[in-house]
């Protein structure tokens, strides 16, 4: 059995940068300064990794457990204003349900978001993750190791996995994995396997078939 990794911000939903905006107010509430809002300058493009490294860049340590839990009360506290601007990439809604009724693929969910703000984009969205395997920021800070928690929660740790995402870190994140990656949505960048959305569900299986072979 194969398993399907989606990413959600600019990959199963249009969501990609809309929360940057409290996220980062909530960030240097708790940490008491500015800090740099160009995520391509992070080790880790997660909401538990840009965290810590800020506070390590400002204050030369990390958060502690109650300063963590701070930023993500307030982030989440304020990420309803972002609601409007949300979409599916379109679809989106159906793709988990329909991939996993083809028999041939398990689905899961593998995101940089926190578990409750991964919830509520995928809500906003109309997308059913309820009965998805979903690993988050709460599992690790890199991406690599949230992709890692998502394989062991789907039990298809023995099959080939692919990850769908749309930035460069998600690619890196599959190679260091050594799993096949999909390019998804707008943004361009060198990727052997690409997909504009999840209209053309033949599409997708093409892709993943041709994916899932590297």
């Amino acid at each position: 059995m194969n398993l399907a990794l989606f990413d959600i911000d600019g990959t199963l939903t249009k969501t990609h940068g809309l929360c940057d905006g409290p996220f980062a107010e909530a960030v240097q509430s708790v940490l008491g300064g500015p800090m740099e809002l160009d995520w391509t300058l992070y080790p880790d493009v997660t909401d538990s990794g840009i965290t810590h490294a800020a506070f390590e860049r400002r204050l030369g340590r990390g958060p502690t457990a109650e300063e963590l839990e701070r930023v993500r009360e307030h982030y989440f506290r304020n990420i309803d204003g972002c609601a409007t601007g949300a979409e599916a990439m379109p679809g989106a809604p159906t793709v988990l349900r329909r991939l996993h009724g083809d028999g041939r693929w398990v689905v899961a969910i593998a995101t940089g978001n926190w578990t409750p703000v991964a919830h509520r984009k995928l809500e906003w969205c109309g997308i059913d993750w309820k009965e998805v395997p979903l690993a988050t920021a709460d599992d690790a800070m890199k991406r690599a190791d949230i992709l890692r928690a998502a394989i062991r929660r789907t039990r298809a740790e023995d099959g080939r996995a692919v990850y769908l995402g749309d930035a460069l870190w998600d690619q890196a994140a599959a190679r260091e994995l050594g799993i096949g990656f999909v390019r998804v949505g707008s943004r361009r960048f060198d990727a052997e396997h690409v997909l504009d959305d999840f209209q053309d569900f033949d599409a997708l299986l093409s892709v993943l078939d041709g994916a899932v072979r590297c």
